[in-house]
């Protein structure tokens, strides 16, 4: 609303809570709203959000992210990705094998794996520190978190501390709606016992 509260909700795909905002953090805050309500309010304590045309940035300052497939190349021909091809790889649909938005998400999980790896094999020899403060410096306004500067140097420092683990894809039904969009619905079910899984533990007395 005028006051930049939120005035209403409707069921709709996830990815538009981002788009009912201003692009900026209101975005992010509706996408924080709106994943907090679809795992039954559990809490989002940061978002950090780049924009597409950080990839290339990124991956050529970790000197390519290995990949696989792209129109340029031949199928399961392993290449290093790296400027506007990385961006490429990761944005496009229709060459992805039945071109719908999941088997991009698929694709896109094993490229953020793959640049996951290669930043901690660069900051293996100790520039992690480096690195990270040019990453900062290069995304600009191109990287949007409620983290301060500092939160964000810590953690790129910690990095190779840390594993990447892809949240399991949830139990639900695809179909095509009467405007010819394929949509997603969760099975509320089978997700509140993946959240229980993932933010609890059970405790004996």
């Amino acid at each position: 609303d005028v006051n930049g509260e939120p005035s209403t909700s409707r069921i709709e795909q996830l990815c538009l809570a981002h788009t009912y905002g201003s692009g900026g953090d209101e975005s992010c805050e509706n996408t924080v709203r709106a994943v907090e309500n679809l795992l039954f309010g559990q809490t989002v304590d940061h978002y950090a959000a780049l924009s597409m045309d950080a990839v290339p940035i990124l991956v050529d300052l970790i000197g390519g992210v290995p990949g696989t497939i792209d129109p340029r190349l031949i199928e399961g021909e392993t290449v290093t990705l790296e400027g506007e091809l990385a961006l490429s790889y990761v944005r496009a649909r229709q060459i992805v094998s039945d071109g719908t938005n999941q088997s991009r998400m698929a694709r896109q999980e094993q490229f953020l794996q793959a640049s996951w790896e290669a930043w901690k094999e660069k900051t293996a020899s100790g520039d992690a520190v480096e690195l990270g403060a040019d990453a900062l410096v290069s995304l600009g306004e191109r990287l949007r978190s409620d983290c301060t500067v500092q939160k964000l140097s810590r953690f790129l420092e910690r990095i190779e501390q840390c594993e990447l683990t892809v949240l399991p894809a949830p139990a639900g039904e695809a179909k095509i709606s009467e405007e010819n969009i394929a949509e997603f619905y969760v099975d509320d079910d089978a997700l509140e016992q993946t959240v229980l899984k993932l933010f609890y533990r059970e405790e004996i007395s």
